[in-house]
């Protein structure tokens, strides 16, 4: 498994690429922690569109990234969803506890709407 975490605009995106078993999901839980506690930002993208197996210990992963982010109002994001990610967060009976979005480029363009015009955005300006 590998994680890799990058600033996009107003959020952090974690690409997972890779399992997400009984045995990484420690280290995937850990890297959500790393995030949470050393970034500000309101909007986390975990995008699962390079995963090629999870178990029930990966969908507990997400979880918990859905459990801390929510307990800071953070909002959380998951993108790149395949049909055997779909099914199994839906009979594990979780799917519809997450907003999930086909891209990471379709949350941006998501986020970016809905902070138009730049004036309503921190730090934003509108060009006259």
């Amino acid at each position: 498994m590998e994680v890799q975490v990058e600033q996009q605009a107003n959020c952090t995106v974690l690409y997972l690429d890779g399992e997400i078993d009984t045995f990484v999901a420690p280290r995937v839980r850990e890297c959500i922690a790393d995030v949470w506690a050393q970034t500000s930002t309101p909007l986390v993208v975990i995008d699962l569109a390079r995963v090629t197996f999870c178990d029930a210990a990966g969908v507990k992963a997400l979880l918990f990234a859905l459990k801390i982010m929510q307990a800071t109002n953070r909002r959380l994001v998951l993108c790149g969803v395949g049909r055997r990610m779909e099914l199994l967060l839906r009979v594990s009976g979780v799917k519809d506890l997450f907003e999930v979005h086909d891209s990471v480029e379709d949350v941006l363009d998501d986020l970016f709407q809905q902070s138009w015009p730049p004036s309503a955005v921190p730090g934003g300006r509108a060009f006259n």
